[in-house]
């Protein structure tokens, strides 16, 4: 069975415009365009995963050739 692994992750509030804040994790502050000097760290999340071990040939073995044209 896989193991469940965390990592802790900054959060950060941004400005938008006048009145208007978001909160942004630091993996998604490239993502978005915020006011600049606009923003300040808010906190902290944990975000829990299981890794991915598939090994997707091996799997493929076992798709019906019409549903792996769909993949």
């Amino acid at each position: 069975m896989s193991e469940i692994k965390s990592r802790i992750q900054k959060m950060y509030k941004v400005g938008y415009g006048p009145n208007l804040w978001g909160i942004l994790s630091e993996d998604s502050l490239d993502t978005s365009t915020y006011l600049e000097g606009c923003i300040e760290e808010c906190g902290e999340r944990t975000i829990y995963y299981i890794e991915d071990t598939s090994n997707y040939e091996e799997l493929s073995e076992y798709v019906p050739i019409k549903d792996q044209q769909e993949l």
